[in-house]
Order: structure tokens, then C-alpha cells, then sequence
């Protein structure tokens, strides 16, 4: 599961990955990634 920073979004590490998780794809992102 990506570790979550200060802001409280997802971090996953990956360039870009990170802006489509703010997209709203937060909850089904989590389900693949965790």
C-alpha cells in the first residue's frame, strides 16, 4: 500500500501516478497497488 504524506494524498513514487490518484481514481488505485 503507498505510504501517505502530509497532505494526505497517496504517494506512490511514480511520477505522474501521483496526480491521476488526486484524479479520483484514489480507491481502486489502493486496490491494485496494496
Amino acid at each position: 500500500m503507498g505510504d501517505k504524506n502530509n497532505t494526505g494524498r497517496v504517494k506512490t513514487g511514480i511520477d505522474g501516478f501521483d496526480e491521476l490518484i488526486e484524479g479520483g481514481l484514489t480507491k481502486n488505485t489502493v486496490t491494485l497497488i496494496s
